[in-house]
């Protein structure tokens, strides 16, 4: 459910920018922020990148930074991929 709340997703250099949008689902922000057991949302963006895929491994190469917001703006969380990385393998 969380991704069907993703409204614009962006490559910027070499920072990933996700925004999310409760009211595509019939959710506000404080429903989806109850909901989701992310306290960062970067990192749920960037579980993706800690598989062991080829495509996993060539993303996480061209990756230094997902940000993460509400499409009014409020920050939901960063993350780099140093600390991605550790997130990644434990």
């Amino acid at each position: 459910m969380i991704a069907q709340t993703v409204s614009e997703a962006t490559q910027d250099g070499r920072t990933i920018r996700v925004v999310f949008d409760p009211s595509i689902i019939d959710w506000d922000n404080d429903f989806f922020l109850m909901i989701t057991p992310f306290e960062n949302h970067a990192e749920f963006v960037g579980l993706p990148l800690c598989w062991g895929t080829d495509e996993a491994a060539e993303l996480r190469a061209q990756v230094d930074l997902i940000e993460t917001q509400f499409i009014d703006g409020t920050p939901l969380g960063t993350i780099t991929a140093q600390n991605l990385h550790a997130l990644c393998t434990g």
